[in-house]
């Protein structure tokens, strides 16, 4: 069996891929490389793989050469509704322009996996990715927030292994109780048992600061900030993809 990497070619490995290459490295396990083309194209054998680190798009493929659909994202989990501080909704592309344009600020994210980066638009910013989105791609959107600080969290069979700050003043950390708390709502609610949970310190109105909610992620589809190891961002990738693969 075989780690297959995705990297871009003749550029030196990323972050996530020297982690992953380090591991194999440390075990002795046998590692390629691909590029998103090769993978795309077909010419990737992933039923030889033990595991396959890559770009959305790239997992999106291998697991459809395998005949596995990738999950759909749920950034919002409604079990989680009580650490978000805010009022996410729905709403098309089209909906939201015509929004922007009558002079709202609107945090907005597309529904569909990286489609459109989350971010606060006004009719006197840029944001091409949401010109671009067809009318009736669907987004999420809310009032604009203030995060002083933000961090991920990588979760490994319902265990926090690692906290990142990848944003933000590190000086102002999250309180672990209302990250256990979650946890336990996830898993009180059947969700898969690995996953990376984003979190900030968010400032309201009022000026108190509350750990919220910023989004949720799958592991499948995220990548690593310094903060987790390359033993534990293996681990937490692999567990993932037996999942994804109905391994485990």
């Amino acid at each position: 069996m075989t780690i297959y990497v995705q990297r871009r070619e003749n550029a030196p490995l990323g972050h996530e891929e020297k982690l992953i290459w380090h591991y194999a490295t440390m075990e002795q396990l046998k590692i390629r490389s691909f590029s998103p083309e090769q993978m795309a194209n077909g010419e990737i054998p992933v039923g030889e793989a033990s595991l396959v680190v890559g770009s959305v798009q790239s997992i999106q493929a291998a697991l459809k050469q395998l005949n596995f659909a990738a999950p759909e994202p749920n950034y919002y989990p409604e079990c989680l509704t009580p650490w978000l501080y805010r009022n996410i909704q729905a709403a098309d592309a089209n909906s939201v322009r015509w929004m922007i344009d009558q002079g709202a600020s609107l945090f907005v994210k597309s529904q569909a996996w990286k489609q459109m980066t989350g971010m606060v638009c006004s009719n006197t910013s840029h944001h091409p990715e949401l010109s671009m989105m067809p009318g009736d791609a669907m987004c999420w959107t809310s009032e604009p927030v203030e995060w002083v600080s933000e961090y991920r969290v990588y979760v490994h069979q319902n265990e926090i292994v690692a906290i990142a700050c990848y944003e933000g003043d590190e000086n102002f950390t999250l309180d672990e109780n209302v990250l256990v708390d979650a946890v336990s709502a996830l898993q009180g609610n059947n969700w898969h048992d690995t996953y990376a949970m984003d979190w900030g310190i968010m400032k309201k109105p009022s000026g108190e600061l509350v750990t919220a909610l910023v989004e949720m992620n799958d592991a499948w589809a995220i990548g690593a900030y310094d903060g987790i190891d390359y033993r534990q961002y293996y681990q937490f990738l692999n567990r993932r993809w037996q999942q994804l693969t109905q391994k485990a």
